[in-house]
């Protein structure tokens, strides 16, 4: 079962990628135009430079952090599309849930073990997902530490 959220792949790549491309061949573009125009507009050059650094920087702060966790009998498979672990139902300490926006959560999975992730795992997941979870996997119902 697919416990994060499909947003996750749409977030981790697709808008990174496309912000990365799209607004720096913009903000390269902008310091290599020539003109009367472009020559006074240094302001706009550097407001437009640090809005794309911020802007990756945003990104790189919260989207990588993200994962893929589903759930199979008596362990969790995590990835994060390049690398995959199974992580084991009894190395987990607690499963923390906060809301994000809408039906999204944001879930962390704090891990007993040391993993290549680290020992807290990261994910968007929704309430429907975690409820179907709940009712699938009775067993994980006690490591949740906020109810929906």
């Amino acid at each position: 079962m697919q416990l994060s959220s499909s947003l996750t792949l749409y977030l981790k790549f697709f808008v990174t990628v496309f912000y990365t491309v799209f607004f720096g061949a913009w903000t390269v573009a902008l310091w290599l135009a020539e003109g009367a125009v472009w020559e006074d507009a240094w302001m706009f050059k550097v407001g437009f430079s640090l809005t794309y650094f911020l802007g990756l920087w945003v990104m790189h702060r919260f989207f990588r952090f993200l994962k893929r966790v589903d759930v199979r009998e008596g362990q969790f498979v995590i990835t994060d599309y390049f690398k995959t672990i199974e992580l084991d139902w009894r190395g987990i300490g607690c499963i923390r849930l906060r809301k994000l926006l809408g039906p999204y959560r944001v879930a962390c999975v704090e891990s007993r073990v040391d993993t290549p992730f680290g020992r807290r795992i990261c994910f968007l997941t929704n309430t429907k997902r975690v409820q179907e979870l709940e009712e699938l996997y009775p067993p994980l119902k006690p490591y949740f530490s906020s109810s929906l």
